[in-house]
């Protein structure tokens, strides 16, 4: 194995890593919104919407998560993304 190689696999690794942060952050957020609404409408309505946003949740993560690593690629999303808070931060 050359080095390439073994640093193309290092790519797809972090690739994946990133995918699985984008697209798990936006199911988190659906799950928080689930677990409110679950609790407004009772037992089994409340579980059954609630696995209904849920669900969404993670076919838009999936969706997002896909479309960004087509386009930009996710660790080169994740870098502009974390840059772009340190940097407002600085300015303050």
């Amino acid at each position: 194995m050359s080095k390439k190689d073994f640093f193309d696999v290092l790519d797809i690794c972090a690739e994946l890593v990133g995918w699985l942060f984008i697209a798990c952050s936006i199911a988190f957020f659906a799950g928080l919104l689930a677990f409110f609404i679950s609790t407004l409408f009772g037992e089994h309505l409340g579980f059954i919407i609630g696995c209904i946003i849920f669900g969404i949740g993670i076919l838009g993560g999936i969706i997002y998560a896909s479309r960004i690593f087509k386009t930009t690629g996710t660790i080169r999303f994740l870098s502009n993304s974390s840059w772009r808070n340190s940097n407002d931060n600085m300015n303050d």
